[in-house]
């Protein structure tokens, strides 16, 4: 079985990180990034404890594996994104560069023997910080699809004819259920109801409430069943053609009392803390309200009724 490739952390990305991705980056390139950080500490405790006053000949054999853990340490860090990591590596090659070979090894100055030892140490002491920086949430296995949405989570039917109004909301909702932020989702879905409500008040020709008291539940279910009774006289100028549509908005009106029972609150702004169950509930609600809205009129309420 191959090792997962290296992670690359991508910014304001915002993704899924799978569990092989995680492992990629922190068990196989960072254990191995730390390992080798380490070994340039302990060759900077030693260089401190020999004294840097005077000129020093590294060994061949020493030099080469202090230019390969250098080396080693700036491609995995590069590679998963710790630029200041892969920075301070880089301001160690460039010193070890000023080493002149001799017969003996790599001999190297006083003066940049010192700034070899304070870099290889800025180096050590910058990686706890940098390798804490990255940060991941654990989203649960049954909630991947609410995050990642691969289709639209009321369907394509939904998507397409509230693009605009609704998908967004629609989709917040989901990721809010997939992080366990009820109370956001909630907000969220009655955003959306207010969307598939506005389209159905153009639909029937009702006008879109202005002040608080109109906004409660109570009042905005009273006026959408006064308008279907109205219609079935037939002194009314828009009485109904069509029994299906009667049905339809009958069945609307239906959905919205389950949702008004699934919200608890008396009007159409959320106030209260929800728990995991009524969100979700309510989600199944509206996901059934906006489908059956969008079987019969698009966010304009096109076809009018």
């Amino acid at each position: 079985m191959n090792a997962p490739a290296a992670f690359v952390w991508e910014a304001k990305s915002f993704r899924l990180v799978s569990l092989g991705e995680i492992i990629a980056m922190y068990s196989l390139p960072v254990g191995e990034l730390v390992r080798a950080a380490n070994w340039i500490a302990s060759w900077a405790q030693a260089m401190r404890a020999l004294g840097t006053e005077n000129p020093t000949v590294i060994t061949n054999p020493d030099f080469g594996q202090l230019r390969d853990h250098i080396s080693r340490v700036h491609s995995i860090a590069n590679d998963i994104g710790l630029k200041g990591i892969a920075s301070d590596a880089d301001n160690v090659r460039v010193l070890l560069d000023r080493g002149v070979p001799n017969e003996h090894g790599v001999l190297f100055s006083a003066i940049n023997l010192q700034r070899l030892h304070a870099s290889m140490t800025a180096l050590g002491n910058r990686m706890p910080t940098d390798l804490e920086g990255p940060t991941a949430l654990i989203v649960s296995p049954n909630k991947i699809e609410l995050y990642a949405q691969p289709a639209p989570l009321f369907g394509e039917d939904v998507d397409l004819k509230f693009k605009k109004k609704a998908r967004f909301e629609i989709a917040e909702a989901g990721k809010c259920l997939a992080l366990e932020r009820w109370t956001g989702a909630v907000c969220h879905l009655m955003r959306t109801v207010e969307v598939g409500l506005e389209a159905i008040r153009t639909c029937l020709g009702l006008p879109t409430p202005t002040r608080g008291q109109h906004k409660a539940w109570g009042a905005v279910l009273k006026v959408i069943k006064d308008e279907i009774e109205a219609r079935e006289s037939l002194m009314h100028p828009r009485q109904w053609t069509d029994l299906a549509d009667k049905k339809f908005f009958d069945r609307i009106h239906m959905a919205l009392v389950s949702i008004k029972d699934g919200c608890r609150d008396d009007t159409m702004h959320v106030e209260s803390v929800y728990t995991e169950d009524e969100a979700m509930h309510l989600f199944a609600l509206t996901k059934g309200f906006m489908q059956k809205v969008a079987s019969r009129l698009d966010e304009h309420g096109v076809p009018l009724a």
